[in-house]
């Protein structure tokens, strides 16, 4: 009887193990890891916190350049971490094999802090796509920051949802 019990209790351990290493399996297919594709060039964005979608709305593509039926909308920013290269466009991921062309987006990086207009007129604002709207900010006046972005090799810092002020129009303060 006790060795009926101890082969009994093996083939419970040995069942348990398949499934949990099934489980285990399962489990590790299931991240977010990146595999990039035969003609994708693969690396971690430093430089960037993160995309704002730039136009009405754009498209998600897998790792190979395949488009998703799936949208994302315009003005709506999201994280990225990897910049893939497909056929010599450039994709920022957003999700787990969900990436965004590099075209459609314009790249933020988190930058917090205070400046103070350092021009004698006003200082003209611009949205995310670098076009100047018909706002500006006052000179000697202290605004907050959050975000910095390049648009066309011009640098720009948010001081309102979507209203920017070039970089040479201020100066940091305390």
């Amino acid at each position: 009887m006790g060795t009926k019990r101890f082969m009994s209790l093996g083939l419970v351990v040995a069942a348990l193990s398949i499934v949990m290493t099934s489980i285990n399996t399962v489990s590790a297919d299931s991240t977010s890891s990146f595999i990039p594709s035969k003609n994708a060039q693969s690396s971690i964005t430093g430089f960037a916190s993160g995309v704002t979608v730039n136009e009405k709305s754009i498209p998600l593509y897998d790792v190979n350049g395949k488009q998703f039926p799936r949208l994302l909308g315009e003005g709506t920013s999201w994280r990225v971490d990897i910049q893939n290269t497909v056929d010599g466009n450039i994709y920022y991921r957003v999700g787990n094999n969900e990436f965004v062309k590099g075209e459609q987006v314009v790249l933020y990086k988190n930058d917090s802090g205070n400046i103070k207009i350092s021009t004698k007129a006003p200082a003209d604002l611009y949205n995310r796509s670098g076009v100047r709207i018909s706002r500006s900010l006052a000179p000697n006046t202290v605004w907050h920051t959050d975000r910095f972005i390049t648009i066309n090799g011009i640098s720009y810092v948010r001081v309102a949802t979507n209203e920017y002020v070039q970089t040479g129009d201020f100066v940091a303060v305390d």
